[in-house]
């Protein structure tokens, strides 16, 4: 009877993770290569999602698919507490943690299509990225236990974008972007009878969800634009109920209730540079994202029984927002149809401090992309097909926990450190 309950738990259970797949590393080699840094500077059909804007400002007929992975490498933690008969266990425990987080490889696609042939058309976009090694990846963050929660999975799920765009005058590009995201809701009805049989029902519902994007590029001049973003906030919640009756002497009811984020995504505004000169092309943005208003991804319980009703204590957790920068170079060589890319980036931790009872793992991490592409002739295509090729690391800033009592989960401290490796290979046509 216990394993038909747990069973019915596991399954409903909300995916732990605050980021998605384009916060995290962006879409499509060549941004990539430039640290992401391009929401003035159209690089292929992925630009939609960095600033829809820029598919007017450069209308042409693309389309761009590619694969891209980044595997996590974190500071172990070591002989620290890890239970406590306040969380329901047996005795106090101590022992190590692993800090292990699954690699991620995903697969993007993006298409920019021109509505007519005007010398300023408006220009529709899609994008979307969907994991390859897996569908659908399951792991519940614990409100006590240390873990690297930003990492979980925060490219193990289908995303899309939906863009038009318009240049108004020589100088004002306009666009918008509805990004397509998923709320989960999960009912299960049990009885568990003493010495009877257990039966169960579990019923599950996932829906679509929209959030707005918006853009905008103004030229100065021929040879620099400036171009502004706004990304709408994506909040996926999952709300869980079961109804259980349990008999022991006589049927006794337990209705558990949990509220989650299944993935978040808070409001962000991007402003940002780009400058072209003959054959390089220097890039540069900044961004604020709005975490103070996320609470996290625990799973927040309420119970109701014969006795009455109460809540799950969840310790304090605060998220702060953040200003991250970042900056990219590109060097074309238009006669062998090579180019050569550098980007750097400052991306500072939203996570609280987890000296106190929380124990969310991270830190500021540094930045650093390396990339490349090269253009192939192909049949009778009359327009090279552009393959882009990156690699980038991210280091985060090693930071010493010490907790402020020993009766906390993490006690008496550790380490937080490490880094993410990470690669992408982008194929770009223009038609």
């Amino acid at each position: 009877m216990k394993n038909v309950f747990v069973l019915l738990l596991i399954f409903a259970c909300p995916l732990s993770s605050y980021a998605g797949l384009w916060s995290q590393w962006g879409y499509g080699a060549r941004s990539q290569g430039l640290a992401n840094s391009t929401v003035a500077f159209h690089t292929d059909a992925y630009s939609q999602a960095y600033n829809a804007a820029l598919m007017a400002d450069d209308p042409k007929f693309l389309f761009s698919g590619g694969i891209q992975g980044a595997i996590f490498k974190f500071e172990p933690i070591k002989s620290v507490l890890v239970d406590t008969t306040d969380l329901g266990g047996a005795s106090n425990q101590i022992s190590d943690v692993s800090t292990y987080t699954p690699d991620v490889f995903s697969l993007a696609l993006g298409i920019q299509v021109p509505l007519g042939k005007s010398e300023r058309p408006w220009v529709l976009g899609a994008t979307l990225s969907s994991p390859v090694l897996k569908l659908f990846y399951l792991d519940t963050q614990d409100a006590f236990y240390p873990q690297y929660v930003l990492y979980l999975s925060e490219s193990q799920r289908l995303t899309t974008g939906f863009s038009l765009a318009k240049k108004l005058t020589d100088e004002l590009s306009l666009g918008a972007t509805l990004n397509v995201y998923l709320i989960q809701a999960a009912t299960a009805r049990t009885r568990l009878p003493a010495g009877g049989n257990s039966t169960a029902r579990l019923r599950m519902e996932v829906k679509p969800a929209l959030a707005p994007a918006a853009g905008l590029v103004i030229r100065v001049g021929e040879q620099s634009r400036v171009g502004f973003s706004y990304q709408g906030r994506q909040n996926s919640q999952g709300v869980i109920d079961f109804n259980n009756t349990i008999s022991l002497l006589a049927p006794s009811d337990l209705v558990l209730t949990s509220r989650s984020t299944l993935y978040y995504e808070p409001d962000t505004f991007i402003l940002g540079f780009s400058h072209t000169q003959d054959d390089q092309t220097l890039t540069a943005s900044g961004s604020w994202e709005k975490w103070s208003d996320y609470q996290g991804t625990p799973m927040a319980l309420s119970f109701t029984t014969f006795t009455g009703s109460f809540s799950q204590r969840l310790p304090p957790i605060k998220y702060s927002d953040i200003v991250s920068a970042k900056i990219g170079f590109e060097k074309r060589y238009e006669d062998s149809g090579w180019a050569w890319r550098v980007g750097l980036g400052y991306l500072p931790s939203p996570a609280p401090d987890s000296s106190g009872e929380s124990n969310v793992l991270d830190s500021d991490r540094y930045h650093l992309a390396l990339g490349m592409s090269k253009k192939l002739s192909l049949g009778d295509l009359e327009k090279p097909l552009r393959v882009d090729l990156v690699g980038f690391y991210q280091h985060l800033k090693e930071k010493t926990i010490r907790k402020t009592s020993n009766a906390f989960i993490g006690a008496p401290g550790y380490k937080i450190g490490g880094f993410i490796a990470g690669y992408s290979v982008t194929g770009t046509l223009e038609f």
